[in-house]
């Protein structure tokens, strides 16, 4: 039987990837150090802590990302050379496009030096073969958010040794505790006012996530971050800009100065959120904030 208690090993294992990153005083696109991909509109899951509890707020739709956005956003990264982290994660069960396989396989090809390609997934649709031709198209690392108590983290360990994947090409999230554990997410969010946590205030300080990821939708979409659920705030699409184009582009920095100046205040939709904001990116905030004072 495995620990039944919450631990702070995924936060941990987050801190470890971020000292890896290298921030490059003369290349702003060093500032990125997350790309968060949507690659479908699909979740097998309702939880109570996510959007999709309600289909009224966040329904379930048919929606899913193409191979020729997949490549297009792939070809950008690869036009600055990308090293940093991409995961396919979202609100939404990542293996439930079906094209997974080949969206791995063409972020791969595209990024060859390129060591930290990731899935978040729940497990529902992880089977044998699944996860083996997961690693075989290239992927680094599988990341497992598990919620429903340690038999199932057991029985995903026994899978993981049937197909011979090692310690590091996976880690555990353990999401089956209650909301006075919070989940067992250590700093879970409000998911933007969705959420009332504990009579928590949201922060006014500035949030580094707009300094240090980007968050791509479906369909090219390049949203404000991976908590912007609403998807009200858009920087552009990568269909009709580069993703570097659009990650320095005037809507951006409007956003990142109103944070280097007000914090949250006054901002929507960061003035709901009450996400820390800070545990990682203050290399990137410090990076982008020299590299505004510069253009001014």
């Amino acid at each position: 039987m495995m620990d039944s208690k919450p631990t702070n090993e995924f936060i941990e294992f987050r801190k470890n990837i971020f000292d890896t990153f290298v921030i490059e005083e003369d290349n702003i696109m060093s500032a990125l150090q997350i790309i968060d991909v949507n690659v479908t509109e699909i979740c097998t899951r309702k939880c109570v802590f996510c959007p999709r509890v309600d289909k009224n707020i966040y329904p379930n739709r048919n929606l899913h990302m193409s191979l020729e956005t997949c490549e297009k956003l792939a070809n950008d990264l690869a036009e600055f050379e990308y090293k940093n982290q991409v995961v396919f994660a979202g609100f939404s069960e990542p293996l439930a496009n079906k094209k997974i396989f080949d969206i791995v396989k063409t972020f791969r090809d595209k990024l060859q030096y390129n060591n930290n390609i990731s899935i978040t997934t729940n497990g529902d649709l992880l089977k044998d073969d699944t996860l083996k031709k997961l690693f075989d198209n290239g992927l680094n690392l599988l990341k497992m958010s598990l919620y429903d108590g340690p038999e199932q983290e057991e029985r995903f360990l026994e899978q993981f040794e049937r197909c011979n994947l090692t310690p590091d090409q996976y880690v555990i999230k353990r999401f089956w505790y209650g909301p006075e554990e919070e989940y067992g997410m250590s700093g879970i969010s409000n998911r933007v006012g969705m959420m009332k946590l504990n009579d928590r205030e949201v922060p006014i300080r500035p949030c580094y996530m707009s300094f240090n990821s980007s968050f791509i939708d479906w369909n090219g979409d390049v949203l404000l971050c991976t908590h912007n659920w609403r998807k009200d705030i858009k920087f552009g699409n990568i269909h009709k800009n580069s993703l570097k184009d659009i990650w320095l582009s005037e809507a951006a920095k409007t956003m990142r100065q109103h944070h280097i100046l007000n914090g949250r205040k006054g901002k929507s939709p960061c003035t709901d959120c009450e996400v820390h904001g800070q545990v990682y990116g203050a290399d990137s905030f410090k990076l982008f904030k020299d590299y505004y004072g510069k253009e001014d």
